[in-house]
């Protein structure tokens, strides 16, 4: 009975962890939005800060903020 019952937890697990993979296409699909995320928001990101501000890292700031907002919208 114990042997069984393991066994179901098992299949359980392994099948809910195969199920949790995402596919190629969903992974692409993830990639391209991440992509147009920081394409629409790094424009958005040096017009309002690097016009108004006289620093020199002013657009690396923006890149880098722009890609981790980005990827944490898409975790």
């Amino acid at each position: 009975m114990i042997k069984q019952i393991l066994t179901s937890l098992l299949l359980l697990a392994l099948a809910a962890t195969y199920a949790a993979e995402p596919s190629p296409t969903a992974i692409d699909d993830q990639k391209d939005d991440q992509s147009l995320c920081i394409q629409q928001r790094i424009d958005l990101c040096i017009k309002k800060l690097c016009q108004s501000k006289e620093e020199q890292n002013c657009v690396n700031t923006c890149e880098l903020t722009v890609k981790n907002e980005c990827r944490q919208a898409g975790e």
